[in-house]
């Protein structure tokens, strides 16, 4: 769940985040701060947070936020190093 400074909750999938802490969001469901208790949750698909609007980001207990990060570092270090291996000149040797 992430609270924002416009709504009060926005309840989703977080798909990625930048150094800035903006936020991709899917399948989310907004709570308004101010709703009356007649007005029901907005569901939306996606939805896109700037980080600068950002209070908290709520994180479930069952999340391994330290597993989570030692995963994505690794595709990236793999990513980053297939991409260096394919810039990389081949040397032939010659005879």
């Amino acid at each position: 769940m992430v609270t924002v400074v416009l709504y009060s909750n926005f309840l989703g999938v977080i798909n990625s985040v930048d150094c800035y802490m903006n936020m991709d969001m899917s399948d989310v469901t907004l709570y308004p701060r101010h709703a009356n208790k007649r007005q029901l949750p907005i569901k939306l698909d996606q939805f896109f947070v700037n980080g600068k609007h950002i209070r908290y980001v709520h994180l479930p207990d069952h999340v391994d936020v330290v597993g989570v990060l030692q995963r994505r570092v690794k595709q990236l270090t793999k990513s980053r190093t297939a991409k260096r291996n394919e810039k990389q000149p081949t040397t032939s040797s010659r005879h």
